[in-house]
């Protein structure tokens, strides 16, 4: 059969999001209010309530993903990493040098840590009753997590698409859906092409600032009292510009790179994912919900973190030649919330 024929046989099935702003602000109210009380304590209780209402709302062929992880899970970690805390601060009053040495084997711990932060997300996930489960070694993540990066630092940024090419291989092509395993085929020439773009758009921003601000120079040079007079107007347009430059930026990597890695990921050699989300839809969507978040005084965060999760479904589809109905895996077994809650306790971003 033909790569035509073959297109033409296969089958797009969309995401959807069915949540709402006014739902899921009733949500968001009572975990910040309980979370206060109990001083943090709910907050485990709050992190699940919040995941299991969009990955309950996001809806594949008629079947909604579940998030299976259990409040408890989450405060047996989060109670671990506290003690852990409050352990490193005591032993960095007594003694700077263990401290210091403390700091160093967290530092080599952290890919352990990534991986079993990693491994608990994807197996409290599922979708028709199905885990997902994740098989990355830690030979691997040491290098993807510490080694690579590290040698990066001594290349003025050269090497980050590089890196970024191989976290994005290690976290997807080491991800499974039962038995399923998925596989990134994104290679490292399509990485460094989007990262020429982002240098190039930023050393654009760069050179416009530099412009605008040399043409100011010379606008007032002659006149203090004017420049003094309109500083206040000066400097908010000049804000206004980085603000407007960095959601650019910041679209830039949340819709052409989740592009590329959406749209070279495959499951089972046989189905394929598309995700189309247009750079200046994004940086649209992610000025407004900034700009609606900062005139309510956050209020409006509900609404913003739907209306994105809206959009992103809707531009993200699932393609294969067979019917989902007949694709089978299997289940996996528990795992611990500790990874998990540590990573977060140390800032630690376990996202591609």
């Amino acid at each position: 059969m033909s790569d035509d024929n073959h297109a033409s046989a296969s089958k797009a099935y969309p995401f959807k999001f069915t949540g709402s702003g006014g739902e899921f602000f009733k949500i968001w109210l009572v975990n910040i209010l309980l979370t206060i009380i109990t001083v943090g304590i709910y907050s485990a209780w709050a992190k699940v309530r919040t995941l299991r209402y969009f990955y309950g709302n996001t809806i594949l062929h008629q079947a909604s993903f579940e998030y299976l992880a259990s409040p408890v899970q989450i405060l047996k970690g989060r109670i671990i990493a506290v003690v852990l805390f409050i352990v490193f601060g005591f032993v960095s009053s007594l003694n700077p040098l263990i401290a210091i040495a403390l700091l160093f084997l967290f530092m080599f711990a952290t890919p352990y840590i990534v991986i079993r932060a990693i491994r608990f997300q994807h197996r409290m996930s599922a979708y028709k009753n199905i885990r997902f489960d994740f098989d990355g070694q830690l030979g691997e993540g040491f290098m993807v997590y510490l080694v690579w990066p590290f040698l990066s630092t001594f290349t003025a940024g050269l090497l980050y698409p590089f890196v970024h090419q191989k976290l994005v291989a290690f976290y997807m092509s080491n991800s499974r859906y039962g038995t399923a395993q998925f596989k990134s085929t994104a290679d490292i020439g399509s990485f460094y092409k989007l990262y020429l773009i982002l240098f190039a758009m930023i050393a654009g921003a760069i050179a416009l600032g530099a412009i605008i601000i040399s043409t100011m120079g010379m606008s007032f040079s002659q006149d203090v009292e004017a420049f003094k007079e309109h500083s206040f107007t000066i400097i908010a347009g000049a804000y206004g510009a980085m603000f407007v430059l960095y959601f650019i930026i910041y679209a830039f990597v949340s819709s052409l790179i989740t592009n590329l890695i959406m749209n070279t990921l495959i499951l089972n050699e046989s189905i394929h994912f598309r995700s189309k989300l247009p750079l200046l839809g994004m940086a649209w969507l992610l000025l407004t919900n900034t700009l609606l978040i900062v005139f309510t005084l956050g209020l409006a965060y509900p609404w913003a973190k739907v209306r994105l999760a809206h959009y992103r479904a809707e531009r993200t589809h699932v393609v294969t030649a067979a019917s989902l109905d007949e694709f089978l895996g299997s289940d996996v077994a528990n795992s611990t919330a500790l990874g998990d809650e540590v990573a977060g306790m140390f800032d630690v971003d376990v996202a591609v």
